[in-house]
């Protein structure tokens, strides 16, 4: 090791033995011999921790390969887009700096400008796939701190208030028209709309819902499993009471019924199986994936000229508002949507349930006035 001064600068050099028991060097330059000198120790420490071969990797390089390695094969489709679209980010904000030379200053510097137009939810998913990388990239011994330590999160999109993931009643009964109307087997993400509507499930549970769960013969459906979005595995529903058997209208039962005898014709005649015997499963041989179901309630709100905007969970809000302003009781209403508790119920809907107490308070007026 030794440290020069060349042109005004000063050169901190580390010699190192690679994998073959050749020597090779490393040089760094500083404005500040001060500077150079915490280099040279600092390298000096990390020889035995270090693996100088990979020490030249890029953020963007290192972060593709720790996807695609480790993640790619874990999810679907839009998974994958999704660590694709925070690479080209990581790629347009550090370029080629190598992953090594980034400090806790520019990290944080990435996440306040990256959050400025983003949700906290979409920071905080970023954030946590870069500090899992940087986890990895030490235990290689690429690197020795994780720059993501006690980051802030940084956001400018305020999360949608419980309030506005809802529809009144008379545009939800248009935007289940509207989703009749485009509804066929090349288009089941219609028809997934139309049930999350109609039944007030989670997405990923209509998304691993089977035929042999659909009672035709008395209108229900029972839900005992789920596919988390960006997931392929079928889980268990989210808690024990999330498993349940719901009772559907007839008018939804009728276009499962007519789902299930296009679907079956479909797929005798191309002599394809349908794995797992899905219900929504399309031509493609392709459950709607929740970006799918949510381009389709954007193209419905749209056609149907409804202003507000609702994403798949907004519909089972939706469903809680229709049956609340209809009089079920908060037990019926709890045990229908697979919550632990009514007072779970009570708490994620209040704002529904101070709507419904509003026009209570109405009727009261003059009922005791006869006495």
């Amino acid at each position: 090791m030794s440290i020069k001064k060349r042109s005004g600068k000063w050169e901190a050099r580390v010699s190192y033995k690679d994998s073959h028991g050749k020597y090779r060097t490393k040089s760094a330059t500083f404005d500040r011999k001060s500077a150079a000198q915490d280099y040279e120790r600092s390298m000096s420490l990390d020889k035995k921790k270090l693996d100088f071969e990979k020490i030249d990797i890029s953020l963007f390089d290192y972060y593709t390969k720790w996807s695609k390695l480790y993640r790619y094969p874990s999810v679907n489709e839009d998974g994958v887009k999704r660590y694709k679209n925070y690479g080209k980010k990581i790629k347009e904000h550090f370029g080629s700096k190598r992953l090594i030379d980034v400090t806790r200053s520019d990290y944080q510097e990435f996440i306040n400008e990256y959050g400025k137009t983003k949700s906290k939810s979409t920071v905080g998913r970023m954030n946590s796939y870069v500090k899992a990388m940087c986890e990895e990239a030490i235990d290689e011994g690429i690197m020795r701190r994780n720059f993501t330590r006690n980051v802030k999160i940084v956001f400018g999109v305020q999360p949608v208030n419980e309030e506005d993931k809802y529809l009144q009643l008379s545009d939800f009964s248009k935007l289940l028209h509207h989703a009749e109307l485009r509804y066929d087997l090349s288009n089941t993400s219609a028809l997934e709309v139309i049930f999350i509507g109609a039944s007030g499930v989670r997405f990923e549970e209509a998304h691993a819902l089977s035929w042999n769960n659909v009672h035709f013969e008395n209108n229900t459906v029972t839900i005992m499993q789920a596919i988390p979005s960006g997931k392929k595995d079928i889980k268990d529903t989210k808690n024990r009471t999330s498993t349940r058997t719901i009772t559907i209208n007839p008018k939804t039962m009728e276009l499962l019924k007519k789902q299930k005898t296009i679907q079956e014709n479909y797929y005798k005649s191309k002599n394809i199986k349908n794995e797992h015997d899905f219900v929504f499963r399309n031509k493609k041989q392709e459950n709607p994936s929740n970006k799918a179901v949510s381009d389709m309630i954007k193209e419905l709100l749209i056609e149907a000229d409804i202003k507000d905007v609702i994403t798949p969970h907004g519909l089972r809000h939706t469903h809680v508002s229709y049956l609340f302003a209809h009089k079920f009781s908060l037990l019926y209403v709890s045990q229908r949507v697979g919550h632990a508790s009514p007072e779970i119920t009570l708490k994620t809907y209040a704002h529904i349930m101070r709507a419904v107490q509003q026009d209570e308070d109405s009727r009261l007026e003059g009922l005791f006035d006869d006495f």
